[in-house]
């Protein structure tokens, strides 16, 4: 930590034995004739070994693990491959189960795309999120068992689906799970259960997300029909072309983007600038997007996917992954377009709504009443927590985007928040999502006994969760929540750090510095942009861009500040700490440096 209580972020990644070390940010300059603030940054994230910094840069396929070394993986494929090589999968059908968001949707994608192209039709199915909702269902099961299917495979759900599984067995389907979520209290009782989530798994794949483990599905179902002599005379599938796939899902899923994730993403990307499917194409094009990033992939495809499921139906996004044909996929792609406009029009008009709410909630009285009873309160904000609903008698708010909204307001208003929605054709009950901030853990928030009791149901984890509650108890809730979370947890636990990868000067960030910034990617969760920080810098030409946004300057280099309406106001000349993004801004052919303000505190 800085003196001004910042803190320079330092990543877990240790080095494996036998790796030759490197023992300062020279020794990592030298060794790969880098730009100094890039060694610092590698040193900072931890990669501190001439081995390590290889298997970074340069992240080959060959490094990928055996796929067979995931539980149940034998189990699972050997009664695929059985199917398919004894040819009674046209009697026994087969079909993908896949969750409606963007891991489910890439994932059973992937796995009917690979069907595909060693001639075997497959049956698709995703719940739908508002008269189904998630995971699998016992009257989903009954219903691809009456068309027929014998084997169903289920991709990032499943993990819970006990009753199900029991339901499967009565009818002689074979219920194949491949999910990466927490194991529950019981395991279903399925043919094969693949998660690398589960305590007797060795192989180490905690961090790959659905459609990251249907590749490797995908991987060694190949293996297995290879071994069963299925390709004699057939040219076997390039499953590198299933990798666009992964790529998107595993940043839009927010999961861990280092190790295996990193490969699969890096070649995912190279796929996808080189020759993409016909639907990524097509979004890249609606899109606009030249040179695809994994920023692209987590803050434009991952929502127009989806947007599907969250608005309408997820089978939209599925038929346009799946796509052979450009000029359909193009006309899919308008669609998904429109789609998701949609669900921006309706996300803003939900967050405008509970913003206004949350103001009000904030400088409500009955919160001084409420620390007034509450002896054991430490300092902290009041409200803990918002838990925000439209009132009774209102037009609902869309359940298709309460968890963005949650996620938007935590992040403006520094605390937890709830944004429940009536249930469709129940008013008297509400269910949502629920967004945490800093390191509140709410889902202990909620699991406490005086919390829980006001809910009929809940889950989750630290971060993030859902809830579900009578509208009559939503004040009962509110004030044992806000009196729970004011005993047991303190300001600190509102505060957020502010960290960054290296303090630079403005005559360190050039054109060298940006390229070589750009080539530590693919960014994401636990491997994020690199922050840079510029200490007591003034900034000149401040212009208010779309009544949200702030243009600004840094004596030579221009800067951009995205959803600044809330932020402090910025005046010509005046002196801060400010923590940046460098990159490039791309206009008419013209390429210059521009950096992107992620925090300003004013001195």
């Amino acid at each position: 930590m800085d003196a001004g209580g910042n803190t320079r972020k330092t990543w877990g990644i240790g080095a494996d034995e036998g790796d030759s070390l490197l023992t300062s940010e020279r020794e990592i300059q030298n060794y790969l004739l880098c730009h100094p603030v890039v060694a610092r940054l590698l040193w900072n994230r931890g990669l501190r070994s001439a081995q390590q910094l290889d298997r970074f840069l340069k992240p080959e396929l060959s490094q990928l693990p055996d796929p067979f070394s995931i539980i149940d993986m034998e189990k699972a494929v050997s009664r695929v491959a059985e199917a398919i090589v004894h040819d009674t999968h046209r009697e026994e059908r087969i079909a993908v189960y896949g969750d409606y968001d963007v891991d489910g949707t890439c994932g059973s994608s992937l796995l009917v795309d690979f069907f595909k192209s060693i001639g075997v039709e497959v049956v698709p199915y995703q719940p739908n999120r508002f008269s189904e909702g998630y995971g699998v269902h016992v009257a989903a099961v009954e219903k691809l068992a009456a068309e027929g299917a014998k084997i169903i495979i289920t991709v990032d759900c499943g993990i819970t689906a006990v009753a199900p599984a029991k339901r499967a067995r009565e009818l002689g389907v074979d219920l194949i799970v491949i999910d990466h979520h927490k194991v529950g209290a019981e395991l279903p009782d399925a043919l094969a259960v693949v998660d690398p989530q589960r305590s007797e798994d060795s192989s180490g794949l905690l961090n790959v997300c659905g459609a990251g483990l249907a590749f490797f599905f995908a991987a060694a179902l190949r293996a297995k029909l290879r071994e069963l002599g299925f390709f004699e005379g057939k040219q076997e599938p390039n499953l590198v072309r299933l990798l666009d796939l992964v790529a998107v899902a595993t940043i839009a899923d927010v999961v861990d983007v280092r190790g295996v994730n990193r490969i699969l993403v890096t070649h995912g990307l190279r796929l996808m600038a080189r020759q993409p499917r016909a639907g990524i194409k097509a979004l890249l094009e609606a899109a606009k997007i030249e040179k695809p990033t994994s920023m692209h992939m987590g803050f434009v495809l991952g929502p127009r996917i989806n947007a599907a499921g969250r608005l309408k139906s997820a089978r939209a996004a599925f038929d346009l992954l799946t796509s052979d044909d450009l000029e359909s996929a193009r006309k899919m792609a308008a669609e998904l377009e429109k789609i998701n406009t949609e669900r921006r029009a309706t996300q803003d008009d939900v967050q405008l709504q509970a913003r206004a709410q949350a103001e009000q909630q904030l400088a409500d009285p009955k919160w001084k009443e409420l620390a007034a009873r509450i002896p054991a309160a430490q300092f902290g904000p009041w409200p803990r927590a918002l838990v925000l609903a439209p009132p009774a008698g209102a037009a609902n708010w869309h359940e298709g985007v309460v968890g963005i909204v949650a996620s938007k307001i935590a992040e403006e208003f520094g605390r937890p928040a709830f944004i429940l929605a009536e249930k469709e054709g129940a008013a008297d009950s509400l269910k949502g999502s629920v967004r945490s901030f800093a390191k509140i853990d709410i889902l202990a928030a909620i699991s406490a006994a005086s919390v829980c009791s006001h809910l009929t149901n809940f889950g989750g984890h630290a971060h993030a969760g859902g809830v579900a509650l009578k509208r009559e108890g939503l004040a009962a809730f509110t004030e044992a929540l806000n009196a729970h979370m004011a005993v047991t947890l303190g300001a600190e636990s509102y505060h957020r750090e502010r960290r960054f990868d290296a303090e630079v000067s403005l005559d360190e960030i050039d054109a060298k510095l940006v390229e070589e910034l750009e080539k530590l990617g693919p960014f994401g969760h636990q491997f994020p942009e690199p922050v840079l920080k510029l200490s007591n810098v003034s900034c000149s030409g401040v212009k208010v861009m779309k009544e949200k946004h702030l243009k600004l300057r840094y004596e030579r280099l221009e800067a951009v500040w995205f959803n600044a309406v809330r932020c402090e106001r910025l005046e010509n000349g005046a002196k801060a700490d400010v923590w940046v993004n460098a990159g490039w801004n791309e206009w008419q052919g013209v390429k210059r440096l521009q950096l992107s303000v992620r925090h300003v505190e004013v001195r």
